[in-house]
């Protein structure tokens, strides 16, 4: 059975055993593959959040969609800072944009 994301446990173990594999793979020290470990899960964790988003603006009828890019960009400015937020609803939009049905 798979361990479900989200238990630090877990996450832990994941992330260990992920640096221990960049180590031996590329001959890193601990502390680089440990560093790389994170940076590659916390990549993964955005994308996953950026394809959530991207599929509730999909979801939602043509008419939402604007408003919902809008509060898109509001919570990450509250998150980041207004020129990141900008730029993250940017690239929402531009990846909504290519995928819907014209």
């Amino acid at each position: 059975m798979c361990a479900r994301p989200g238990d630090p446990a877990n996450d832990d173990e994941a992330l260990q055993e992920r640096a221990a594999i960049l180590a031996v793979e590329n001959g890193w020290n601990d502390a680089t593959a440990l560093q790389e470990a994170r940076w590659q899960s916390d990549r993964e964790r955005c994308w996953r959040g950026f394809l959530r988003n991207a599929e509730r603006v999909l979801a939602a009828p043509e008419h939402e969609r604007e408003g919902l890019l809008g509060i898109y960009q509001i919570e990450a400015a509250r998150r980041y800072d207004a020129d990141t937020a900008r730029d993250m609803a940017a690239s929402l939009r531009a990846w909504v944009d290519a995928r819907r049905v014209h």
